[in-house]
């Protein structure tokens, strides 16, 4: 396998700086194959062009945070976490998380699209008031 960018994966670094841009790059692109594997859209609001976010469906079932461990852990491992995902924009996973500390220590379905857009119809209302 061959990055874009920097040639063979296993490549040796001499400088502390590149070592450092080959693990971004990395990362980067290890992040936008798992957001193609995910769907490529928000599942809340189906938007393609936000700041994607992975939300457990059962926090339960959560073995470890997908974001912190994308350079480290293996493809195949990131891909069985990512089953247990629904992909999701940043503001739909602050929302979903809002909802569901509101009901303190309950699991909730993730909120459809027209329950994020009355949510945030009535936020919208008190910030005006």
């Amino acid at each position: 396998m061959e990055c874009a960018f920097l040639g063979a994966l296993r490549m040796p670094f001499l400088k502390y700086e590149d070592r450092l841009r080959w693990v971004r790059l990395r990362a980067a692109e290890r992040t936008a194959g798992l957001i193609a594997a995910a769907g490529g859209a928000c599942r809340v609001c189906l938007r393609r062009d936000c700041a994607f976010e992975f939300h457990h469906r059962d926090p339960k079932m959560k073995c470890f945070c997908i974001a912190r461990n994308v350079g480290s852990l293996s493809m195949a491992r990131l891909l069985v976490e990512v089953e247990k995902c629904d992909l999701v924009c940043a503001v739909c996973h602050q929302e979903l998380h809002r909802v569901a500390s509101v009901n303190a220590g309950t699991y909730i379905e993730p909120l459809d699209a027209e329950e994020i857009s009355d949510a945030f119809a009535s936020l919208s209302n008190r910030w005006r008031s």
